[in-house]
């Protein structure tokens, strides 16, 4: 069994051996797990999870760790942090419709004006283990202070933890540009 972090890092570090091995299907796969493994390892709650007395055996990332709202039917921890701390509730469709593609394009707009590529010292890191560990750091030290299981999130609780998760979103965005005009120069230079 692969575990998706090696399998990341093998993608950046061969991306000539990916190119000249694999057909075009198996990319498209490629990079769709790039993406996604990419945008994950910086959701805090991905890489954090709460041991206590309610949670002897972990909260898998905040996903038992229950609380008093309702996000598309979801009730945890885990689900208020993927939600960027309650931005709005939408839940996008796919495939995406123009509205969604609005949607996005707005929230990019909105965290890279808040988050510009010259205000993260920390892009310059590109391993991938040392990713993980920032997430687990960020979400160990923010994303369990200040709030109580089966309690409603305070205003204060939301506003300060989505100022983190927002800047999570712009880390992985331009960390995940990098990676992919990496590859891409790559291809372009094979062609030739």
């Amino acid at each position: 069994v692969i575990s998706p972090l090696w399998f990341l890092t093998f993608m950046v570090s061969n991306p000539m051996k990916i190119l000249i091995d694999e057909e075009s299907i198996t990319l498209y796969f490629q990079r769709n797990i790039l993406l996604h493994i990419a945008g994950d390892i910086h959701m805090p709650l991905h890489c954090t999870s709460l041991y206590s007395n309610d949670f002897p055996e972990g909260d898998y990332g905040g996903g038992k760790f229950k609380l008093n709202i309702d996000l598309n039917g979801k009730n945890s921890l885990h689900a208020l942090w993927d939600s960027c701390l309650m931005r709005d509730g939408i839940r996008l469709e796919r495939p995406l419709s123009d509205a969604g593609t609005a949607y996005i394009e707005e929230f990019k707009n909105e965290v890279t004006s808040l988050y510009p590529k010259n205000s993260i010292e920390e892009l310059d890191i590109t391993d991938f283990d040392a990713w993980v560990y920032e997430s687990h750091k960020i979400g160990s030290e923010n994303a369990y202070y200040g709030i109580k299981i089966n309690d409603t999130p305070s205003d204060e609780y939301i506003q300060k933890n989505r100022k983190i998760a927002y800047r999570q979103v712009a880390k992985a965005g331009y960390r995940l540009a990098d990676i992919l005009n990496e590859i891409f120069e790559n291809e372009k230079t094979h062609k030739k």
